[in-house]
């Protein structure tokens, strides 16, 4: 604990420094340790408390040094919060009739701090194109420093993180960094890809074109550590939303590495041969991978069968963290909730999301994450041209989020502070007023009902 005390001090400490330089400096490196830090540093709380941790006290901080800011006080366009407070009203309406309240009530809170707030703090904090540069590059730097970690796990066999954080898991066996789970670290990083190859296109320093090289090489190596299928799929994703959507220079960079990838396949047979028997496995139900596989298939089933059961479960489900308390083991054919495969949730948040929250969440939930990808798109459409890298890199990081939902339960923070991060600057990024050059971008002088044309702001 007294670790866990120091370093919430010192990242705190840190942050509010930064808030002092400047709100984007302050915002920057708040979004940093929200990416960085594992979940397990936290202070203990009494009784049924929410847990206290580094990522909410840093939150917390971060909200008051936002709304207290008075050249920050005007009003902001920040689509989708319409549609996140539809959300929480059907998730607080599912709490009270769930089978457990004060784990869903805690799951709740957790919601309204972790999503809510964090959205409106980060979208209020978005004001100028120099802080969404300073966001972005902070995000990156993070997940370097996931990176070097899960680097030296592989190849020393320590994790750092649990090696000096009490309550840190470390298997010994599977590369995790800062993370809970392997998947969860492949998909951080797969996020991270996309994003790099967007700040490339726009480093203007020669430190900024090393950290986006060393980022290139690094995450790419760092998620095929994590082993996961999922996460190497994701990765393969961003790759190709941004050799569509990026610049022809951008191109020639991913062509570059994926000639360093075919050697890497030459000169180390072993990758190859994994990657293939990782692909096998999962064709067969005869494997774990196979059985994993299918596993999250019949997730949708047992679920379904359970909410059927009465309207009221059908509509709201069973309440937040539900599927946590809920033995249903024997209702699955591959596996199930701790059982011989070693599973510890359900491995697809869209199926957690309709177990926890019924129909009406599941919908609400899905309209909303269809909504937020559009904007990202037309963000893309509508941006400069120099700053549409970056702008398809966050869309490209939202989407492996959103593949990710698909085969794993994201129950680590810091994966949704990244994603809820790469859709605000996306959706800010049209309401603020960009010069042909972006490293003289300017804010825009009002904030417009609509976003602005292109003829309008120099777009």
């Amino acid at each position: 604990m007294l670790f866990d005390f120091i370093l919430i001090l010192l990242s705190s400490f840190v942050t509010l420094r930064r808030f002092r330089l400047g709100l984007g400096s302050g915002i920057a490196a708040t979004v940093f340790f929200l990416v960085l830090l594992p979940t397990e540093v936290r202070l203990p709380t009494p009784g049924a408390l929410p847990e206290l941790t580094a990522h909410r006290i840093l939150l917390m901080l971060a909200a008051w040094q936002v709304f207290k800011n008075r050249e920050n006080s005007g009003p902001i366009s920040l689509p989708g919060v319409g549609l996140i407070t539809v959300v929480a009203i059907i998730r607080g309406c599912s709490t009270l009739i769930s089978i457990s309240f004060l784990p869903a009530l805690k799951d709740f809170l957790g919601f309204i701090l972790e999503t809510a707030l964090f959205f409106l703090v980060i979208g209020k904090g978005l004001r100028t194109p120099e802080t969404v540069r300073k966001v972005a590059w902070s995000a990156m730097w993070a997940l370097v420093a996931v990176g070097v970690i899960a680097t030296i796990e592989k190849y020393r066999g320590i994790n750092l993180a649990a090696h000096f954080i009490p309550g840190m898991l470390d298997s010994g066996r599977e590369v995790t960094a800062t993370f809970r789970h392997r998947i969860l670290l492949g998909y951080s990083l797969a996020m991270g890809f996309p994003l790099v190859l967007g700040l490339w296109t726009l480093a203007s320093t020669k430190k900024q074109r090393y950290a986006a090289n060393v980022g290139m090489l690094m995450l790419p190596a760092a998620c095929y550590f994590a082993n996961s299928r999922g996460a190497w799929a994701g990765m393969a994703l961003a790759g190709t939303m941004m050799a569509v959507t990026g610049s022809k220079e951008l191109r020639r960079r991913l062509a570059l590495l994926g000639v360093l990838g075919v050697a890497v396949l030459i000169l180390r047979p072993g990758v190859l041969d994994t990657i293939n028997s990782r692909w096998e496995h999962t064709k067969s139900t005869d494997t774990l991978k196979g059985k994993s596989a299918s596993y999250r298939l019949e997730l949708w089933r047992v679920a379904y069968n359970h909410l059927s059961k009465s309207p009221e479960r059908f509509v709201l489900g069973y309440g937040g963290h539900s599927t946590q308390e809920m033995d249903l083991a024997a209702e699955f054919q591959y596996g199930g909730n701790a059982g011989a495969l070693g599973y510890t949730s359900w491995d697809s948040e869209y199926a957690v999301t309709l177990m926890q929250f019924g129909f009406a969440g599941f919908l609400a939930e899905l309209f909303l994450y269809l909504f937020l990808a559009k904007k990202c798109f037309d963000a893309w459409r509508l941006a400069p041209r120099d700053i549409q890298p970056l702008i398809a890199g966050c869309g490209a990081a939202v989407a492996v989020y959103l593949w990710a939902m698909t085969n794993v339960a994201i129950f680590n923070p810091q994966l949704k502070f990244l994603f809820w991060t790469m859709v605000a600057i996306p959706l800010r990024s049209v309401y603020l007023r960009w010069t042909e050059d972006s490293s003289t971008a300017e804010a825009a002088p009002t904030e417009p009902d609509t976003p602005p044309l292109r003829t309008v702001v120099s777009f």
